[in-house]
């Protein structure tokens, strides 16, 4: 028998689950809506509607310890130093005029 490697994801609130990237395809059901017959417009939409429906369940999601304590950080440091800061419009035009 090959070596077939199996990974593990981790899924929100429940155990790990070991997957086998050989058989990943078959446990994964085909969606009923053939996306490639939307148009980009469509498709967008469609993503932003999958994204709203999420809202009513987002107090389920589990926020990770780590996660907390970053925002606390940052919301910290700009606490003690907000000039050190940029407006978003600022921040975006310097990266829109970013020579590569």
């Amino acid at each position: 028998m090959g070596d077939r490697s199996v990974f593990t994801i981790m899924s929100h609130g429940r155990l790990p689950i070991d997957i086998d990237p050989m058989r990943f395809e078959y446990m994964t059901p085909k969606p009923a809506l053939d996306f490639s017959k939307l148009s980009f417009t469509e498709r967008l939409q469609l993503v932003e509607d999958l994204w709203d429906s999420l809202e009513p369940e987002q107090d389920a999601i589990p926020i990770p310890d780590w996660h907390r304590e970053e925002l606390d950080r940052r919301l910290k440091a700009y606490r003690q130093h907000p000039e050190a800061g940029a407006p978003w419009e600022e921040v975006r035009a310097r990266i829109l005029n970013r020579q590569v």
